[in-house]
């Protein structure tokens, strides 16, 4: 099993500094000739061991990428290999016997939960834990005999540090009406835990990241005139602990008593499948719009913006449909108040038009406002006529559509701000709207309203918190059948766009084709790969990889794929 890594030596050049320890827990020897270790994105980072290499019972094995003790740091190595390199930030290590079968993966992470150090190693905390979770591994702290100043035991029974730090001064206590804020020092960097809550049970807690020997730590949102308990710990890398007994505080009297008055409540926007309500406070204050099918909402939207006017957006709504809802706002000092219930109706699907906002280029490379646009895609059965429809945003911006704009029955037309193909990157528009649009290189919003008055759809855009926002790039819907207005529906166009020099787009065709999941213009048998490593490895959830639409990747999504290779 792989149990000590040091990855990012600072006492030899960095490669030359790299090794890895094998621990054997069986009762036999093992040899390791044959034996290969890699990484799953490339396997070209691959080595076979090519000679015997013995791991006695309950023993050791060093591999190293330089086995001379003058150049690796002091290492005394086992077995020198080739073609392997160990990432400083995020890799993986993937061991396999003779026979080609996984015995031991490693995916350390950047820090994210494995120790990062420089000039150390990290260590199994022991033989006995997944070494494939990263709260199971420390940082050595100790130097090896022989060592030229890196950190680690290779060889040897990993050596821990068992000593609880000590808070050497405070904490002293700075408490307001809001908030405490707790000031100590500890004899080792550590980072800080503070539960706490109305009883000594406690419901609430902060703890910080950053592993340090001052410490400022602020406990936040508390209610005015208050008796808390509460617990501080400190904890080192070693994940060894010291906590203080439960002690109490009460935070400051609020003067303020008087709850924000609201008012001007209205709701606007309302789609198939979105609404937002906006409203008025008196005095600076955060706001929580609750909704629902009944009185009882079930739902909430809440913003923590301080601020004296709101708006708040609902989305992922039922079409023609009547939604409840109450408007609450709390101000700077936890004073708090809900209006009466009111109640508003979504548009019905059956009376709007399916015209989709598909994809957005609004941020190019060069000649911004020339190369703007943005596609429609038109999910009805029949053409539809975009003649008199109002292209607008919500401040000043807005274009009625003059002349007939057929969109093809599941098909795509494409609005440009400027029609000459030698300014516009080379794009063949179905219609230029002119200077009346700009489309914000940051945040905006394309709103589209038919002639009838009724808006059809409506995309914000928010300048990367959930869109995507690269230069260069359009935004592309990952479906026409998935909510628009969910910023991570929206993804970053992995194809390039013939007539935009360095751009990425899909104007006027299909955003993403069904299958390639490798982004190279085909479906074959490797698309399967990404797909397989997203499973094996336990990735983050990747809307691309998931075929069959059902919020996982996983076997299933291979099958399909198989399916429609063999179609």
């Amino acid at each position: 099993m792989i149990n000590e890594i040091l990855q990012n030596s600072t006492a030899a050049n960095d490669e030359n500094g790299e090794w890895l320890e094998l621990y054997n827990p069986n009762a036999e020897a093992v040899d390791l000739n044959g034996w290969a270790i890699m990484d799953s994105t490339d396997l070209r980072d691959a080595h076979t061991i090519n000679q015997s290499v013995t791991i006695p019972a309950d023993g050791y094995a060093v591999l190293c990428r330089n086995a001379v003790f003058a150049e690796n740091g002091g290492v005394t190595c086992d077995y020198e290999y080739a073609d392997f390199i160990l990432g400083n930030g995020s890799d993986e290590i993937l061991l396999y016997d003779a026979a080609g079968r996984l015995v031991d993966l490693v995916v350390y992470d950047n820090g994210a939960t494995f120790p990062d150090p420089s000039g150390a190693s990290m260590m199994l905390n022991s033989p006995d834990l997944d070494n494939n979770i990263g709260s199971n591994w420390s940082s050595s702290l100790t130097p090896w005999t022989g060592s030229a100043g890196d950190f680690g035991s290779p060889g040897a029974v990993n050596e821990f540090d068992l000593t609880p730090p000590d808070i050497t001064a405070g904490p002293t206590l700075t408490i307001e009406v809001n908030q405490v804020t707790f000031d100590l020092t500890t004899d080792e960097a550590t980072i800080i835990l503070i539960r706490y809550g109305l009883t000594a049970a406690y419901d609430d807690s902060m703890e910080t990241t950053a592993y340090l020997t001052a410490h400022s730590v602020d406990l936040a949102g508390l209610q005015p005139g208050t008796s808390y308990h509460y617990q501080l710990c400190a904890t080192d890398a070693s994940g060894n602990s010291t906590c203080l007994e439960d002690a109490t505080f009460t935070t400051e009297s609020s003067a303020d008593q008087t709850a924000p008055v609201i008012s001007n409540v209205q709701v606007s926007g309302i789609t198939t499948t979105a609404a937002t309500v906006g409203f008025d406070t008196d005095e600076l204050a955060t706001s929580t719009v609750n909704y629902g099918l009944t009185t009882a909402y079930g739902d909430s939207e809440t913003s923590q913006t301080v601020a004296t006017s709101h708006a708040i957006s609902l989305t992922g709504l039922q079409s023609g449909t009547t939604y409840h809802y109450q408007v609450c706002a709390v101000d700077t000092v936890l004073n708090d108040t809900c209006i009466a219930d009111g109640s508003f109706q979504t548009e019905d699907a059956g009376d709007i038009v399916e015209i989709v906002i598909n994809e957005i280029f609004n941020n190019a490379v060069d000649s911004d406002d020339n190369r703007e646009w943005f596609e429609v895609y038109n999910a009805e059965e029949n053409p539809v006529d975009m003649d008199g429809w109002t292209i607008r945003d919500d401040d000043n911006d807005s274009h009625v559509i003059a002349g007939s704009l057929i969109v093809p029955a599941q098909g795509f037309a494409v609005l440009c701000q400027n029609g000459d193909t030698q300014l516009n990157g080379g794009n063949d528009c179905d219609y230029v709207y002119g200077n009346g649009i700009t489309l914000s290189n940051s945040a905006d919003e394309i709103v589209l309203i038919d002639s009838d008055g009724q808006i059809i759809d409506q995309v914000n855009y928010d300048g990367g918190p959930a869109f995507p926002d690269v230069p260069g790039i359009s935004l592309s819907l990952v479906n026409p059948f998935l909510d628009n207005s969910v910023g991570e529906n929206w993804e970053e166009s992995p194809y390039q766009w013939a007539g935009e020099e360095g751009g990425y787009g899909t104007p006027g065709t299909i955003n993403f084709i069904f299958g390639d999941t490798d982004f190279d213009m085909g479906v074959t048998e490797e698309d399967v790969v990404p797909i397989l490593d997203n499973i094996l490895l336990e990735e983050d959830y990747d809307i691309f990889l998931d075929l069959n639409l059902d919020t996982a990747v996983d076997i299933l999504d291979i099958i399909l794929l198989i399916d429609l290779l063999n179609q």
